[in-house]
């Protein structure tokens, strides 16, 4: 009954995957592998004849390392994310685990992960007032529009987008020579905030 749950769990994550749910037959009528056996699937053992790309590596069992037809000797991080979904310009989010290394980055445009690597949030819960990492990373690096109505994030200030309901965010800017912008009080502070360096020419 274990091995069926957790087939069961397994075939619903790969949703790509052609198998039926409760067997190891294709739709076609075909197996995923000749000589694999469908108890063997997902059932805590690399079974050699279930280590394929067509198995998902015996669901998680095998890394793809195990398969011959691969050639690759990285270990696989997640039963669920095999080493090719890591770092391939992809957002996989069945990769986004602090031993994945959170996919290296392919998801930065859809999630934010805490800065102790505990959690991660889609992108829009960064800045949004709620402490939802238990570190609460994901309320810092942020600036409060001069009414109070939201937070934004602090890159967003001075950028020539208002993203504030009172434009606050574009008030108080000043021009680089190359004409961006940056806030105001930062000019002559000892940090280069224009890409020019132009905040930090003929000052006292």
């Amino acid at each position: 009954m274990k091995n069926s749950i957790l087939i069961f769990i397994n075939i619903l994550i790969f949703s790509g995957c052609n198998i039926i749910t409760g067997t190891s037959e294709y739709k076609d009528g075909g197996k995923c592998s000749p000589d694999c056996q469908q108890s063997w699937l997902g059932d805590g053992v690399c079974d050699e004849e279930c280590s394929s790309a067509d198995c998902y590596y015996d669901f998680g069992d095998c890394s793809d390392s195990d398969s011959s037809d691969t050639g690759s000797d990285t270990p696989s991080c997640s039963s669920q994310c095999p080493p090719e979904l890591i770092g391939n310009g992809v957002c996989n989010e069945v990769c986004m685990s602090d031993a994945c290394n959170f996919d290296n980055n392919d998801c930065a445009d859809d999630f934010i992960v805490c800065n102790d690597s505990s959690n991660y949030f889609p992108i829009d819960y960064k800045c949004n007032g709620t402490n939802d990492c238990k570190d609460e990373s994901d309320e810092t690096g942020c600036a409060e529009c001069a009414d109070g109505s939201n937070l934004i994030l602090l890159e967003q200030v001075c950028n020539k987008i208002v993203d504030c309901k009172d434009k606050s965010d574009e008030a108080n800017c000043s021009e680089c020579d190359n004409g961006d912008l940056f806030y105001t009080d930062n000019l002559c502070n000892g940090y280069e905030d224009c890409s020019d360096g132009s905040d930090e020419l003929n000052c006292p």
